[in-house]
């Protein structure tokens, strides 16, 4: 909520009165001084600002795992809720803010990132991914799950591609004759690997996803 009975605003960490982890962690925010950014983004109204704030804290507050006022004077923690803050409020989609916040809760909080080190990488690997691009590796796994596992990564993309890639235009508007192209750039991040080598028949364009895909997928999607 963001007014009183009376028509008052009031401040973003009165929406969080039950949680005082939440609250504490509010104060914390990137770009202001503890409350005095609270009361900018409510009193003076950054409209968008101030949904993205609360899209990352509201996902914060479900997730399963818990936190604690302990978090607060943990400084390995303070500098990747910092770090991660930064990177969720450039964001324009809800989608890709709680992804963040999954990020934050998976990796810093329960520990799944295998240093803090591990976590910088992979907050900018999340960083620098398109939801789009995030979308499209979710389109492409769903297609390759249908196939069986084989030690040739052709024989088990090719009878999907074709329409994996009808299923891209058509779903995230990649054009058919962009489709090589556009998942090739996701190579950069780990999470996909075109397919190279002499195959008969094979012209490239091809790919497929890595390791890396699974465990980055276990961090930041909603748990079911």
């Amino acid at each position: 909520m963001t007014k009183d009975a009376n028509g008052n605003e009031i401040s973003l960490a009165s929406d969080y009165a039950g949680n005082p982890v939440i609250r504490a962690l509010i104060q914390l925010i990137p770009n202001g001084l503890g409350s005095a950014f609270d009361v900018i983004i409510m009193d003076r109204a950054d409209r968008i600002k101030k949904q993205r704030v609360r899209t990352f804290f509201d996902e914060l507050e479900t997730g399963a795992v818990v936190l604690t006022k302990d978090l607060i004077n943990d400084n390995e923690f303070l500098h990747s809720l910092n770090a991660t803050m930064i990177a969720a409020f450039r964001s324009r989609r809800e989608q890709k803010i709680r992804m963040f916040a999954r990020l934050l809760q998976n990796g810093a909080v329960e520990g799944k990132a295998k240093s803090p080190d591990d976590y910088e990488e992979l907050l900018n690997l999340l960083d620098d991914l398109s939801y789009r691009e995030w979308e499209a590796l979710i389109l492409f796994k769903k297609h390759l799950d249908t196939t069986p596992p084989d030690e040739n990564p052709l024989k088990r993309v090719n009878p999907i591609w074709e329409v994996f890639v009808a299923d891209l235009e058509s779903i995230l508007n990649v054009e058919k004759e962009e489709a090589s192209s556009f998942m090739t750039r996701i190579s950069r991040t780990g999470l996909y690997n075109e397919i190279t080598g002499t195959y008969w028949d094979y012209s490239g364009g091809m790919g497929i996803t890595t390791p890396k895909f699974e465990r980055f997928r276990r961090l930041v999607e909603q748990a079911v």
